[in-house]
């Protein structure tokens, strides 16, 4: 089942007796949970017609039971199952049972993040009912979520704003929605509809986040002036210098391979897909990745790993060994 099948059941409102939705990617699942619902129920029965509950609280006796009561306040309908995989052999068995015979007025949404797919459980549920795996997006499809997000909240964001904003604040489609909801708030007290790159730094994540992100790419353009003082920053800000050498490293990865690739004459758009950025964000990368040679670029992920082994050993005060690493990696 692919996201546009589910999208035409909504439309037609013929929804199934059951689902199951196992996947990484709570936010989409959550979105079409209630997208469901509301098809299903109808506006004015949600709230009473939507139930969730966990099945590491419930057994498949008490899940099926669930089913085949009276709704209270509603007629029809929508239990929410989550964490379907901690659910006893017994109890996996009973629901794959109730299946073939599901309740006629209740839609059963069937939801886990780590599943094994190789189980007769994951394999059962396949086979009996609709099922749609929510994964995690890859950076580059999260990038151009987040300019579709915010156009749909009437804001603009250009694709390097966008990248930036993934990279300080992650992946989770749960706080990039909440982060162009500050946006959103932010620039309308300002009467404008851009989100620029000056506001993401200023509102997006943390103060640790933004210029940790900022060092790292401080590093690879070689200013090595700016990296001392944003580091001595985020030591005085009390950030743990242990933490950074991993920022450090995959950011100076992707100027790595951007190198690579820009030399065997891959396209822009096709480096993005290979290192998960956008199309726009390469096409910024390109010159500073020339800055070092192959020899430099090997020597720099050397004095990384010397620098990680050192820290793990404790031969060395981290401070004093991060300082020097990015004293190295930025002359």
């Amino acid at each position: 089942m692919t996201f546009n099948d589910l999208e035409r059941q909504i439309a037609a409102k013929k929804i199934a007796g059951a689902y199951f939705f196992p996947g990484e990617e709570e936010y989409l699942k959550d979105q079409a949970i209630g997208r469901l619902a509301l098809a299903f129920l109808g506006e004015s029965q949600v709230s009473q017609g939507l139930e969730r509950i966990s099945a590491t609280e419930q057994d498949g006796i008490n899940i099926i039971q669930r089913t085949q009561s009276l709704g209270m306040f509603a007629e029809q309908r929508v239990i929410v199952v989550k964490e379907i995989e901690a659910l006893s052999v017994k109890s996996r068995k009973l629901i794959l049972e109730h299946l073939d015979y599901p309740s006629r007025d209740v839609c059963l949404i069937l939801c886990s993040v780590n599943l094994d797919k190789k189980t007769a459980f994951y394999k059962g549920l396949a086979e009996k009912i609709p099922t749609l795996v929510f994964n995690q997006l890859k950076e580059t499809e999260t990038v151009k979520w987040v300019m579709t997000k915010a156009s749909a909240r009437g804001l603009k964001i250009a694709p390097a704003g966008a990248q930036m904003l993934v990279e300080i604040s992650g992946n989770n489609l749960g706080i990039l929605d909440r982060e162009i909801e500050k946006f959103e708030i932010y620039t309308f007290g300002q009467n404008r509809s851009e989100i620029t790159e000056t506001d993401i730094k200023s509102l997006a994540g943390s103060s640790f986040e933004v210029e940790s992100y900022e060092l790292a790419g401080a590093i690879c353009t070689g200013e090595r002036d700016r990296s001392l003082a944003l580091y001595e920053k985020l030591l005085s800000s009390g950030e743990d210098p242990v933490r950074l050498v991993s920022a450090i490293y995959y950011q100076l990865e992707k100027y790595w391979k951007v190198f690579l690739l820009t030399a065997r004459g891959v396209s822009p758009r096709q480096i993005g897909y290979s290192i998960q950025s956008h199309e726009y964000y390469v096409n910024q990368m390109i010159p500073a990745s020339r800055n070092r040679t192959p020899q430099q670029y090997l020597w720099a992920m050397d004095q990384i790993y010397r620098t990680e082994y050192a820290l793990k050993s404790g031969r060395g005060e981290p401070r004093t060994l991060v300082q020097k690493l990015i004293y190295k990696l930025s002359s």
